[in-house]
């Protein structure tokens, strides 16, 4: 990872695997989109609305019950897919789904702040301002 010579995987769901830098709690700033990536994806887990095994399901709530795990994560973060072998593969359709309705919250929660902003910004009209996409370290 960028400024990180170590890198660390978390596998946390069957599939896919999200890689961090080894150091960068200590090297990187919170990365806020990423660290509400992975928060929404647990709670998902959890919840239901991400389709995982049960196994996957009951891995996640003992992490979250474990005192000492805090779901943040530090600098730049890789998701990829992984097959059974352990080997890269596209993402599965489960985690695409999944994403696409990641971003549509995020964005639905994010774009009205964004729209005031640039409209304090710039003058433009809050309600011309469409198609926002934003690329958070």
């Amino acid at each position: 990872m960028v400024g990180d010579p170590r890198i660390d995987c978390l596998r946390e769901i069957t599939g896919t695997d999200i890689w961090v830098g080894d150091d960068s709690v200590f090297s990187h700033p919170r990365n806020q989109l990423a660290t509400l990536f992975y928060t929404m994806l647990l709670k998902d887990i959890t919840t239901g609305d991400y389709a995982a095994s049960d196994d996957d399901r009951n891995h996640i709530r003992e992490l979250l019950a474990h005192k000492d795990f805090v779901p943040v994560i530090h600098g730049p973060c890789l998701v990829i897919g992984v097959n059974h072998h352990g080997d890269t593969a596209p993402l599965s359709e489960n985690f695409r789904h999944w994403f696409e309705k990641f971003l549509n919250r995020v964005s639905t929660e994010r774009n009205p702040v964004i729209r005031r902003a640039l409209a304090a910004a710039t003058g433009v009209p809050p309600a011309l301002v469409d198609n926002i996409i934003t690329f958070d370290a």
